[in-house]
């Protein structure tokens, strides 16, 4: 049941981060105090938390100690900043002109020569938009072993058919992304982990 709740909580914070649900810039933007960021910092506690857990079963004497917060600072900053990478260079998904041409982001060199190593693409192409959603979800999944990139960018794919079929389709984009990418993820290595921790 709580993996279920999680990969419910997790389309919900993901919808959220790109600020996808009618009501979101107007919590979001309340009053004088800006609380965007919110969802971004609730998805990298949950990776910390999860982190620390796997961790300990995993034999790593860290509860109760130091070495227990350190690890959870680290993982929540490590996927923190994950969450914060660049976005846009992926927003549209499909091939078509960039529209950013002078924008950049921490990523673009190592989504550039990935992208020009796998398959010849550019910044505006969906091939690239692939490699570049990959390598945010392996930095926001660092800390559980980074694997969640591939399914990161598949919820982002199959978000992407929304479009012209469903009112709002950048929900399912974003949503789905962390559902599949983290929500997935986290579930199964925290049954890898007590799988290997139970031998």
């Amino acid at each position: 049941m709580a993996e279920v709740a999680l990969l419910l909580v997790m389309f919900f914070l993901g919808a959220e981060s790109g600020a996808s649900f009618p009501w979101s810039s107007r919590w979001q933007n309340w009053g004088r105090i800006s609380l965007r960021q919110l969802p971004e910092i609730l998805t990298a506690i949950i990776i910390s938390c999860a982190s620390v857990y796997c961790y300990g079963i995993l034999g790593l004497d860290i509860y109760g100690s130091s070495w227990g917060l350190t690890a959870f600072i680290l993982s929540w900053l490590v996927s923190y900043a994950g969450i914060q990478s660049a976005t846009w260079s992926f927003l549209k998904w499909e091939t078509g002109p960039n529209r950013y041409p002078d924008r950049d982001f921490t990523q673009k060199p190592i989504v550039d020569w990935l992208a020009s190593k796998i398959g010849g693409w550019e910044i505006g192409e969906e091939g690239y938009s692939w490699i570049s959603a990959f390598v945010k979800g392996t930095v926001i999944t660092l800390p559980l072993g980074g694997f969640g990139g591939i399914l990161f960018a598949l919820g982002y794919e199959i978000g992407s058919h929304a479009k012209g079929r469903l009112k709002n389709p950048h929900m399912y984009s974003e949503g789905l992304s962390f559902l599949l990418g983290i929500g997935v993820y986290i579930n199964i290595s925290v049954a890898a982990c007590e799988l290997i921790g139970a031998l």
